[in-house]
């Protein structure tokens, strides 16, 4: 059975502070696809803004009558996350077979209806050309203006986030946002549309994707985690979703300017017991796998000579997301909220040498945001041949040198004998969960679980390096780069911004 849609929505031209009436069109049925994971086609819409203040959207939705509750929750989220209520509302009213009892719920506000009526047949080649159209007369606006449209690739992770903040606030950028879930708080803005894709998926894939002509510079920073880094098996899952995306989107993206690529300081090998700067040219370690290297070569066969590239290689990421497997700031915020909770000791568990010297580089997640823009939009270093950035704050630190500084922040008791290389978190913070929620129902944060923001074996290995990953800025500087932040300020700042999100206490 097939459930087809008709939303009128009655718009106050003094409200919507868009021209562009097909863009908040597909804005509003693209949201509700996504918060209802749905397929969602515009069968039909017509009038324009100042002439009628009417928009008529027709819908159809696979999934039958039992999903129409979730269209009707899809469209107060939609209300909720966008803060169009000044420009439109809901009011819904079954007719026909519909008896759902959610849709019995009216003057929710004044302004709109929705009708449900059934359908046995849909013109599937029509709507399916009818939504091009709207996109491609949507795209050619766009490009004739000289905007940019991006599209990131991991956009919940700590940088992807951070990316998309930093892009919406500029003039002239529009942003496709492309993770399997949502964030918490997702973000505000009509210069925004997430898209819940698996990119693993082909099929969904290129559904959800081959429809983005606009796309002029796209951003990776996904990767997938259900194998060892090291894995072949690891290798083949990354390239199959870039593979994935790159043929949904090379095809139609005839503006495309630029591909950015992150990838991470262990594209460098270590050796034991030297302190090396890596530069970007250092060669590769030989006979590993190291999906780094992959996923380089897939664009140097894809794109050289025909699209400007760069690869980014952060340190350790200081930043806060709740949708991100090595997440430092998050790990370390429960640590400490769950010492001074149960009032524990804030000890440092890991090897004297982790302890006592440099061993990584920290990267703010607004740093590697910044320079990845920087790349992506500076002609002067574009390549079609590829360019390899560090992606580092510029500052070296030791943990001894900032964990008496981060028990204050969190408030906790640094012992005076604050190193203990037996001490690890996998261990202590083991069937701690329901203290985790203690916190979160007794502070009023926002509802998580401690494997969303923690990730304890990822702490207990970053403390027992095998060797050391510290990259040289020499390149960034020379080519003009010049943000930096002190490591332990990076630090602070995302623990800040973690209390302020509710996250922690």
């Amino acid at each position: 059975m097939i459930v087809r849609l008709l939303l009128q929505v009655e718009l106050s031209i003094f409200s919507i502070k868009t021209d562009n009436l097909i863009e908040f069109v597909k804005i509003l049925y693209k949201s509700i696809g996504d918060l209802c994971l749905m397929n969602v086609y515009i069968c039909m819409f017509v009038s324009r803004l100042e002439e009628t203040k009417k928009v008529h959207i027709d819908m159809v939705y696979e999934n039958g009558l039992e999903e129409i509750e979730r269209v009707y929750i899809g469209l107060e989220e939609i209300d909720r996350i966008y803060g169009w209520n000044d420009c439109f509302s809901f009011n819904c009213h079954p007719t026909g077979d519909c008896s759902t009892p959610i849709l019995k719920k009216s003057n929710i506000l004044i302004g709109a209806f929705v009708s449900i009526k059934i359908v046995q047949s849909l013109d599937r080649a029509k709507l399916s050309k009818l939504e091009v159209m709207a996109d491609r007369e949507c795209n050619t606006k766009a490009q004739a203006a000289g905007n940019n449209v991006a599209i990131i690739f991991g956009v919940t992770g700590l940088v992807g986030k951070e990316l998309s903040k930093r892009l919406i606030s500029k003039s002239k950028w529009k942003v496709y946002g492309v993770a399997r879930n949502p964030e918490i708080k997702p973000i505000k803005s009509s210069s925004y549309h997430f898209i819940s894709c698996d990119l693993l998926d082909p099929v969904d894939t290129k559904q959800k994707l081959s429809v983005l002509q606009d796309v002029t510079h796209m951003f990776w920073i996904t990767w997938a985690s259900q194998h060892p880094l090291d894995s072949p098996e690891s290798c083949e899952q990354n390239k199959t979703m870039m593979c994935n995306a790159l043929s949904a989107i090379l095809p139609i993206a005839k503006g495309l300017k630029h591909f950015s690529l992150q990838t991470g300081m262990s594209n460098y090998v270590p050796v034991n017991g030297k302190t090396i700067l890596f530069d970007e040219e250092w060669p590769r370690g030989n006979g590993s796998h190291n999906f780094y290297y992959v996923l380089e070569d897939l664009l140097h066969e894809t794109l050289a000579g025909k699209v400007a590239w760069s690869v980014h290689r952060p340190g350790l990421l200081i930043g806060a997301s709740h949708r991100t497997f090595y997440n430092f700031i998050g790990t370390l915020c429960v640590y400490g909220a769950t010492c001074k909770h149960l009032n524990l000791p804030f000890v440092f568990g890991g090897t004297r040498e982790c302890w006592e010297e440099s061993y990584i580089d920290g990267s703010d997640a607004r740093l590697v945001a910044e320079q990845q823009i920087w790349a992506a939009t500076t002609d002067e270093i574009t390549s079609t041949d590829g360019q390899a950035f560090n992606a580092i704050n510029g500052s070296s630190f030791t943990w001894k040198q900032i964990w008496p500084t981060l028990g204050e922040k969190f408030g906790v008791t640094a012992p005076e004998n604050m190193f203990l290389e037996d001490f690890r978190l996998t261990t202590a913070m083991r069937e701690k969960e329901k203290v985790w929620e203690e916190i979160v129902m007794t502070e009023n944060l926002h509802q998580t679980k401690m494997k969303d923001l923690a990730n304890w074996q990822f702490l207990d290995l970053l403390f027992r390096c095998p060797g050391k990953l510290l990259g040289s800025r020499a390149k960034v500087d020379q080519l003009g780069f010049t943000m930096k932040y002190n490591t332990l300020d990076s630090i602070l700042y995302w623990i800040d911004f973690m209390r302020d999100e509710k996250l922690i206490p």
